[in-house]
């Protein structure tokens, strides 16, 4: 599972977001994750958080039903 740990120490997982992305902002999958977490207004929390994962290019990588 990859995820990061907002400035709340919440982890937030790579797929939620890409789940997210699919649902509210379907014109943004593929994009870059800033991109990303700027519509769902996550930026700041990950920008004061930490990433023990790597990170991708965009978030829908990790979207396991557009994947199948």
């Amino acid at each position: 599972m990859s995820f990061y740990t907002d400035a709340n120490d919440r982890k937030v997982k790579y797929e939620d977001i890409a789940v997210a992305i699919r649902n509210l902002h379907p014109n943004l999958i593929g994009a870059h994750i800033f991109i990303q977490l700027d519509i769902l207004n996550l930026r700041d929390g990950f920008n004061n958080g930490e990433s023990p994962c790597g990170l991708p290019y965009s978030f829908s990588d990790y979207d396991l039903k557009e994947a199948a």
